[in-house]
């Protein structure tokens, strides 16, 4: 018993001693005289210069709190400033009984007027927290930033005052300072972390502003993490709102973001998607996130005048992302398509971001070779260089399909698209809308891998109603017939403009069975009498048997191998050239009644340009031209190539092909030769 008794009161007193040993360290022990062994061991371990420049104090117990002033962590040897963070005062307790169970738990954290510095070097491949390779290094990496939501220490209260975020990536242009804040809530559970900053993206104007949950709520595994987001980089804004499953690798997200801006092409140098320059947008939608693909899934909104709707998937690539989209349009604005063939849709805003772009591809354009072009402000094809390196950022596979169609002076009803681009290879296959109750068909290849884009075309033009084709015009109840028409074509270039002056291949154009006004026949002759009796009594419709225009494109000309207007009363032919380079018309008509006429015909020269065309008589044409376009038989002998197209466009049973087969059945009677 006395033995017992003597253990007893000696384990008071030892217990007695330890407190009075802890008493005298925690109120006479100088906790500065360790700062150099803290500071050594803390720069090993993280490869970087750390430092605490001022007081150390530790209030020691289970949970001990340390203060500690002015600490600075030291930059790469490449960044913009000596150091990557400065702390005026940090205040942090640690629960030592949780730490020896392996769990980092720290009942306060507190952060007063710091600096934090993270950046990339010039060419994006260093980030100056990546503190290096060796064991330690890479353990300090982990505890900063864990994989594991439940590996993220535990924080009872944190309180962060008066600090600043600075956020650096030359090779994007990104330069961000942000203000850092908690808000307090009713529970730990309820706190907030806010980050709102200003800066540049590519020289335009950048506003960032987050809303987080707390940092109890960053553990929890079983709820999803809070996050709202504004984003401003120019004209282009972005909210997100909703929930991350895995904040911290940023897996499972799931928020409803809201796209808005005055040009989408603003979005390529943002997030590489590329998108041609096109009227002001706003789409909103569900974002997802799973693995390393993104969704941008039920979208909707409008762009320009046009609705759009669907879903559009991203997934990286090796070399680069691949992006595939479903979208449909209930009512599409053809003008708000512009962009996709180099002119400028309508009220689409150059943006800073975009005009940077298109200055890049603009620099590569060779200058033009002569000086025989119409001034810029009189030409009608367009001019905007095709920016390549947007059809080599990415590959894509788009499908869209338009149930209406707005277009100026055209009925389209319906269009239908399927886009792709492999390797720089783009491909409309097809490109198909529906027009006047007939259709155009039609394939494009442009080949971006090079230095100068190839392009190749093949349209087809299927039963279009005249009629339909001019509602809404004067003539609308004078004329009928049925259209059809093909263009073959390859050229390169950097724009439309340089792809269509350089093109080779065909052109014909084919009209059968309808009727067509008098007057403008009349007209066509100048023979002046009649087109003055249409213009004062009733202008008839006269009954088309058949039109054809066949022509030969080199080098982008297009010259005329068949020109003729034929009806029961009167046939046009005509000969010349369309100078698709220089916008040049170069064209002669001659009509030849079948019938007396009271007037003269006269040879009507069409020239000018595209912008500017001119119409009148040219009497030294009239021997040197119009003989030539007089004998039909020989006129339409190359036409027999076109027979199998006018009977898919026409029918069998058509008057254009009856018309190619009797002058083919009279040029063979003479021997081949014309009339």
């Amino acid at each position: 018993m006395e033995m017992g008794r003597f253990f007893k009161w000696a384990g008071i007193a030892l217990a007695g001693l330890t407190v009075a040993l802890v008493a005298f360290f925690a109120l006479v022990f100088n906790w500065n005289m360790l700062r150099g062994v803290i500071n050594d061991r803390a720069s090993a371990a993280s490869e970087q210069d750390i430092e605490i420049g001022g007081n150390l104090d530790v209030d020691l117990s289970w949970a001990p709190r340390i203060t500690a002033e002015k600490i600075t962590v030291g930059n790469a040897e490449w960044g913009s400033a000596p150091e990557m963070a400065e702390i005026e005062r940090l205040v942090v307790s640690v629960d030592l009984c949780a730490l020896l169970g392996g769990t980092v738990k720290l009942p306060q954290l507190e952060i007063e007027n710091a600096r934090l510095l993270l950046e990339k070097d010039k060419a994006g491949e260093k980030a100056n927290w990546n503190f290096g390779d060796n064991p330690a290094a890479g353990a300090v990496n982990r505890t900063v930033v864990p994989k594991e939501r439940a590996s993220f220490p535990e924080i009872g209260r944190l309180r962060i005052v008066d600090s600043r975020l600075v956020y650096r990536e030359p090779a994007r242009g990104i330069d961000l300072e942000m203000d850092v804040s908690t808000a307090r809530g009713a529970t730990e559970q309820d706190d907030r972390v806010k980050f709102s900053g200003k800066g540049e993206f590519e020289k335009a104007p950048f506003r960032l502003s987050i809303d987080a949950g707390s940092i109890i709520a960053l553990r929890d595994e079983d709820n999803p993490y809070p996050l709202d987001v504004d984003i401003r980089i120019g004209k282009t804004a972005a909210k997100l709102s909703g929930s991350i499953d895995r904040p911290l690798d940023m897996q499972g997200v799931d928020v409803k973001l809201r796209l808005e801006g005055a040009n989408p092409a603003e979005l390529f140098p943002i997030i590489g998607l590329p998108v041609p320059d096109l009227p002001p947008y706003s789409i909103s939608g569900n974002l997802l996130r799973r693995g390393e693909a993104w969704e941008f899934r039920d979208f909707a909104g409008k762009v320009g005048d046009s609705d759009l709707k669907g879903v559009l998937k991203y997934a990286p690539g090796d070399d680069r992302p691949t992006i595939t989209a479903d979208l449909t349009s209930s009512l599409l604005d053809f003008e708000d398509l512009g962009g996709f063939v180099g002119a400028a849709p309508a009220e689409t805003e150059k943006t800073e971001l975009s005009e940077k772009t298109e200055r890049k591809a603009r620099r590569a354009q060779p200058p033009p070779k002569n000086g025989e072009t119409p001034p810029e402000t009189e030409r009608v094809l367009p001019d905007t260089p095709f920016d390549i390196g947007r059809l080599r950022a990415a590959d894509l596979d788009v499908k869209f399909r338009a149930t209406r169609v707005l277009a100026p002076n055209l009925p389209i009803d319906r269009l239908t698209a399927h886009l792709t681009v492999k390797d720089g290879l783009l491909r409309f296959q097809p490109l198909n809308f529906g027009i006047a109750a007939g259709n155009v068909r039609s394939q494009i290849v442009l080949d971006g891998s090079r230095d100068v884009p190839r392009v190749q075309a093949d349209l087809e033009i299927l039963h279009v109603k005249l009629a339909s084709l001019m509602k809404g015009t004067d003539f609308a109840d004078r004329v009928a017939g049925e259209f059809a028409g093909r263009a073959k074509l390859k050229g390169r270039g950097a724009s439309t403009r340089e792809m269509l002056a350089t093109a080779d291949g065909d052109i014909a154009i084919l009209m059968n069975e309808g009727r067509f006004s008098k007057l403008l026949l009349s007209l066509a002759s100048l023979d002046v009498p009649k087109s003055l009796e249409g213009l004062l009594f009733e202008d008839d419709a006269m009954r088309v048997r058949c039109l054809v225009g066949d022509f030969k494109v080199e080098r982008g000309v297009m010259r005329s191998r068949a020109l003729v207007f034929d009806t029961e009363e009167v046939r046009v032919d005509g000969e010349g050239t369309v100078n698709l380079g220089t916008e040049q018309l170069d064209l002669t008509v001659l009509a030849h009644p079948k019938e007396a006429s009271i007037g003269a015909r006269t040879p009507i020269e069409v020239g000018g340009t595209f912008a500017n065309p001119e119409v009148g008589p040219n009497e030294a044409a009239l021997g040197a031209r119009a003989g030539a376009a007089a004998a039909l038989g020989a006129l339409l002998t190359p036409l027999g190539a076109l027979l199998p197209f006018i009977q898919l466009g026409l029918g069998e049973d058509s008057n254009c092909a009856a018309l190619v087969h009797n002058a083919r059945e009279k040029t063979e009677r003479k021997g081949g030769g014309g009339r």
